[in-house]
This record gives C-alpha cells, sequence and structure tokens, in this order.
C-alpha cells in the first residue's frame, strides 16, 4: 500500500491509503508504549507517565492536547532513568515505574 500510494494515510479518493486506522494505532502506540505517555486526564488534571524496560537509551516527544501541550523525554544514566516532563499549568504528574531503575524528574 505505501508503495502505491506513498502513504500510509487516507484520502478521500481510491488513490489514497486504507490504513488510516493502522497508522493511527503505530502512533498511539509509540507515544504510550516507547515514549511512556501513557494517559492524558483532562477531568482530573492528570498526565500518567509510564516508564517501561526497554532497548532504547533515550526518547523525545510531544502530545497537543486542548489544554496544552505535553512534553517528556529521558535518558538512560546507568541504573536510572532521568526525565524531565512539562505538563500544561495545573496538571499533576503521575509516574508509574516498570523500568525496575530509579526515576529522577530534571
Amino acid at each position: 500500500m505505501a508503495d502505491k500510494t506513498n502513504t500510509l494515510w487516507e484520502h478521500v479518493g481510491d488513490y489514497a491509503s486504507c490504513n488510516h486506522g493502522f497508522e493511527s494505532q503505530i502512533a498511539c502506540n509509540l507515544i504510550k508504549d516507547i515514549l511512556g505517555i501513557e494517559k492524558i486526564d483532562h477531568e482530573n488534571k492528570t498526565v500518567t507517565l509510564k516508564f517501561t524496560d526497554t532497548d532504547l537509551s533515550s526518547c523525545i516527544g510531544q502530545v497537543p492536547t486542548k489544554a496544552g501541550i505535553v512534553k517528556l523525554s529521558w535518558r538512560l544514566d546507568k541504573n536510572s532513568i532521568i526525565y524531565k516532563a512539562i505538563v500544561p499549568p495545573g496538571y499533576k504528574i503521575i509516574t508509574k515505574n516498570l523500568a525496575g531503575q530509579k526515576l529522577i524528574r530534571k
């Protein structure tokens, strides 16, 4: 499909992708499972970050929301994960540490 249409996104004609849902799921998985922004809860004004065991040594990304941008960057440093998170004003950060390493917020 990518060879024929040159995209993984949908358009209005038959010259385009039929895998919009597939591509969207990949983006969601990258944000949630790799970057670690697990949940943005606007009602309770919380952002849940989930750190997991991964082969990556660092990651950075952001998600635009109606309240503002949620940014997260992290890097491995020996037995620690050093991370920087920026959330909209008034939002609280909740962390889940499934990586088995010490979390250090900068």
